[in-house]
């Protein structure tokens, strides 16, 4: 993902209609002052309509195509939070050196766990993370 493209990635509803399942951009509303997707409400033909089966995707450009990812959850706040996270993570690509420290990305995973709520599955990568980087540790000291 080239830098500065945080610009082109945008959520949408991917949802079941008459005609088959089609994307359509997501519709915005705010709620106590925050903006979030209108969950199942699309735009169609200049008219609001429903369509309530469906799913929350991230449409990036890739190679000059689109590219939509799924996300896991048809919750409006959690799919907004994802956006923040795949904007933030555009801008900051290609900011870091490739050899940065290993302990920032595990300490990044383990903060992406907890903002999702994944107790149990933070504690396990917790518990394994920690194991690689005293590995890593030692071994980078034995290199030397």
């Amino acid at each position: 993902m080239p830098k500065g493209s945080h610009a082109t990635i945008s959520l949408w509803w991917y949802a079941k209609t008459p005609l088959g399942w089609r994307h359509f951009p997501c519709l915005w509303e705010k709620k106590h002052g925050l903006p979030r997707p209108k969950h199942g409400w699309v735009k169609y033909k200049g008219e609001d309509v429903e369509y309530p089966t469906g799913r929350y995707e991230l449409r990036t450009w890739e190679d000059g195509r689109r590219v939509y990812k799924p996300l896991e959850t048809c919750d409006p706040v959690e799919a907004m939070q994802a956006l923040n996270r795949a904007r933030k993570a555009a801008i900051n690509f290609g900011a870091h050196n490739p050899r940065f420290h290993i302990r920032t990305s595990i300490d990044e995973y383990l903060r992406d766990l907890a903002a999702r709520k994944k107790p149990e599955m933070r504690e396990k990568a917790a518990h394994v993370l920690g194991r690689v980087h005293t590995i890593r540790r030692v071994s980078t000291m034995r290199a030397k």
